[in-house]
């Protein structure tokens, strides 16, 4: 019997990761990557260029009966066009896999936690969706920024104050349907739905 597409979907990735060389840390000093691509030279003296995707809006590209599914991809297919990136970090990876998991958000759609894993790698596949690695020097910078932009923020809205701090220590325009991110008053920021 042949492998279901996702079992075959999750092997790759995992090849690739095997394939991966992984950070190497030295006591007292920045982040070092050997990958053998200068990956920590690119980090450290690269801007990245593009978008952040709030959770909302990964989670409204990813399932097609959400409310704003067809304002998310008419954003993507404008920007697409334009050549923009599209970035995940860490917690966007992390909310939209485990929101794509949860009854309460997807109804009848709901996957498995596998299957929201192997969503998350299907935008990794398409070329102008990229990862957002947190070095040493950037996890400095977000934190600077989420203390300034933290002021008077609630507890239930701390993820997104991270969003908000990450997207403004990288200059990455932060992309959302949530109009609460204009209180941390970000420097490039858009509210789709609008």
């Amino acid at each position: 019997m042949p492998k279901p597409w996702s079992a075959m979907r999750l092997e790759r990735h995992a090849q690739r990761q095997n394939d991966m060389k992984y950070p190497a840390y030295k006591a007292s000093s920045p982040l070092q990557v050997n990958d053998g691509d200068t990956l920590n030279d690119w980090l450290t003296s690269r801007i990245p260029k593009g978008d952040l995707l709030d959770i909302n809006v990964w989670i409204a590209l990813a399932h097609t009966e959400h409310d704003y599914h067809k304002q998310a991809v008419a954003y993507w297919q404008a920007e697409q066009a334009k050549g923009t990136l599209m970035w995940f970090c860490r917690t966007t990876m992390l909310g939209m896999i485990r929101l794509l998991s949860q009854k309460a958000v997807m109804g009848p759609s709901v996957l498995s936690l596998k299957e929201a894993y192997v969503a998350y790698l299907n935008f990794l596949d398409i070329s102008l969706v990229k990862w957002l690695p947190e070095t040493t020097d950037a996890a400095k910078r977000t934190d600077a920024a989420l203390v300034g932009l933290s002021q008077d923020v609630p507890a239930r809205m701390s993820t997104d104050a991270y969003l908000a701090a990450t997207a403004e220590s990288t200059g990455l325009r932060m992309v959302t349907f949530d109009a609460d991110f204009k209180r941390f008053d970000l420097k490039n920021w858009l509210l789709l739905g609008a």
